[in-house]
């Protein structure tokens, strides 16, 4: 008797080592794939504050400043999917009002 409950509860082990080794590769995953996208969005982010300076020297970048914004804002929902409260950021963080603050001297 003693032998089998030691066989149960090798198997038992085996199959909970399995099940974590599986779990294991299953977050690391994840883990890789979650960095990829938080990588690609300071990128992004990096990128679009670069053309906002430029613009803010009097050239006008409005559509490449568009266009980044639009990239960081994929990058943030593939970066960060479980994060419901992005809509309480400011208007600054999330790049609101830019097309007022960074307006070309032409277009007064």
């Amino acid at each position: 008797m003693a032998k089998a409950n030691v066989d149960a509860m090798v198997a038992v082990y085996r199959s909970d080592a399995e099940a974590a080794q599986v779990r294991a590769k299953e977050v690391a995953e994840a883990a890789q794939a979650r960095a990829k996208w938080v990588a690609e969005h300071a990128k992004c982010q990096s990128r679009r504050e670069t053309l906002e300076e430029i613009h803010a020297r009097d050239f006008d970048l409005t559509d490449e400043i568009e266009n980044a914004k639009e990239f960081e804002a994929e990058g943030t929902v593939l970066a960060f999917p479980d994060d419901d409260d992005s809509g309480s950021m400011s208007g600054s963080e999330s790049g609101e009002g830019l097309e007022s603050e960074y307006a070309s001297p032409g277009e007064d």
